[in-house]
């Protein structure tokens, strides 16, 4: 389901026109909070408009208006309150919201998806594992997870990927002491026999932050490089051709043999001059180092099958196991 939504609509328009009347606006700004910084002598060093919830008992929905309309939160929480399943059709919980924070702030925001700008969403699942010693066991195997760019980090029973990216991150954790401490903070509503069903499931969620969408939202063109332009490129860079062209072969050698092999091959003084053309073309140390493989000496696999998309179907899998 889609778990998180944050939403922006710019007030005003590229042609200088105004997506809502501008007595609103000057309303809205009136009326929701600010945050004030005072300095030691008592002057106003600074102030900014609160982020104001909507509702935030049931829906935790918060709105903040600047130069833009600004709103996120669950959209779980708008028409239900159940926070475990929900729906995955983005129009749905974006309209949802919308007319959630319109009649809030008492303004009829436009319902086009093309007059907003997404800033951050996520994706969860629920994984149906029977029991929960091997949902821990999952999560406990996930915890030796990290591999490339992706870094892992732990905090009680939830384990992060990235957690602090703001392209792109992941979590997983067991859902049922999740609703349980939900429950007890009156945060979410479940009965008894949720709160056990909940036991079986491992929940594993997505989050595609600001960036991940403002480099979509713009034109991003990808460049191609052949190995001719690269030739090209260090030629360019040296002061002869020659110089270039062994610089070239240094380079190739590099890739083909590693690093050191190909340094014993080469004299020091040509060594470190043909190094330094391929910095000026543009190379960095990174790309010139053989990457290092490390056998994994043991594979550990975890059987998720597909998402229980509904208490419906998870009660249904509980009664025919």
């Amino acid at each position: 389901m889609l778990d998180w939504l944050s939403l922006r609509l710019p007030i005003v328009r590229q042609d200088g026109s105004f997506v809502i009347p501008r007595e609103d606006i000057d309303r809205l700004t009136d009326q929701l909070g600010r945050v004030i910084c005072i300095s030691g002598t008592g002057e106003l060093e600074w102030q900014a408009i609160k982020w104001e919830s909507v509702r935030s008992d049931t829906h935790q929905l918060v709105v903040r208006v600047t130069d833009h309309v600004c709103i996120q939160g669950s959209p779980a929480r708008c028409g239900q309150n159940d926070n475990v399943f929900g729906s995955f059709d983005v129009l749905d919980c974006f309209h949802r919201m919308v007319s959630f924070a319109s009649h809030y702030l008492a303004v009829d925001l436009p319902r086009d998806p093309g007059h907003w700008q997404c800033r951050r969403v996520d994706v969860t699942q629920n994984y149906d594992l029977k029991v929960p010693a091997i949902v821990r066991q999952a999560l406990l195997y996930l915890k030796q997870s990290e591999g490339g760019h992706y870094q892992t980090s732990t905090s009680s029973e939830t384990i992060y990927w990235n957690q602090r990216s703001r392209l792109r991150s992941g979590k997983a954790y067991h859902k049922g002491p999740h609703l349980r401490k939900q429950v007890k903070a009156s945060q979410a509503q479940a009965c008894s026999n949720r709160l056990d069903l909940s036991d079986r499931l491992l929940r594993l969620e997505l989050r595609l932050g600001g960036q991940f969408w403002r480099e979509r939202a713009t034109k991003n063109w990808v460049k191609d490089m052949s190995e001719n332009s690269l030739y090209d490129s260090v030629v360019r860079a040296a002061n002869t051709p020659g110089a270039g062209q062994a610089a070239w072969k240094t380079y190739l050698m590099i890739k083909s043999e590693g690093m050191r092999q190909a340094q014993s091959k080469t004299g020091k003084r040509s060594w470190y001059r043909h190094l330094k053309i391929l910095h000026q073309a543009g190379f960095s140390l990174a790309q010139l180092q053989s990457p290092t493989v490390v056998p994994i000496v043991r594979y550990r696999t975890i059987e998720l099958g597909n998402p229980v998309r509904s208490w419906e179907e998870l009660e249904q899998r509980a009664r025919a196991a």
